[in-house]
């Protein structure tokens, strides 16, 4: 069997597990997204690293409760999972050759680990004062997707020329 067959029977798989693996941050309080007042927004315990952080920023008191945050890791695990769904569902049923659906994983993965990135808040370096570590992983990721789809798409089958 082939890397790229071998790919794209794990690539899906990959993408359920890190839904999984973001519900483990929600429950462990890390990746944290910014302060909200959006009504799904959640507050995190006293002593976890969402609070450590906002006491260390002065925004709440000793002992006081969190400000409420976006639960970027839920997000996260939303999107990993709906990665898995059109991974599976979708683009495995579809696919015109090998490799196809671990190219469509690193492309997903990267777009939507960027976009939840805009809520982030939790300390991940950032580059240019805006690009955070993960969003510079994605792009990489984004990029060596869209080359195996280009490079390795079949072309399109020609019809037989007709003799006249």
């Amino acid at each position: 069997m082939g890397m790229g067959k071998v790919a794209d029977l794990c690539a899906p798989w990959i993408a359920f597990g890190l839904g999984l693996t973001r519900l483990g941050c929600f429950l462990n309080g890390c990746c944290f997204g910014k302060v909200s007042d959006a009504p799904w927004a959640v507050r995190f315990p006293v002593g976890s690293a969402p609070w450590q952080a906002q006491h260390d920023a002065h925004l709440i008191a000793d002992r006081a409760a969190t400000l409420p945050v976006h639960p970027t890791q839920i997000y996260l695990a939303v999107l990993n999972l709906l990665t898995f769904a059109i991974l599976y569902f979708v683009i495995r049923r579809r696919k015109r050759f090998a490799g196809e659906v671990f190219a469509w994983l690193l492309i997903l993965k990267g777009g939507f680990r960027s976009f939840v990135e805009i809520w982030r808040d939790d300390e991940r370096g950032v580059l240019f004062g805006w690009l955070s570590t993960s969003q510079i992983i994605s792009l990489p990721l984004i990029a060596v997707g869209i080359y195996l789809l280009v490079r390795f798409r079949r072309p399109a089958v020609a019809p037989p020329a007709s003799s006249a």
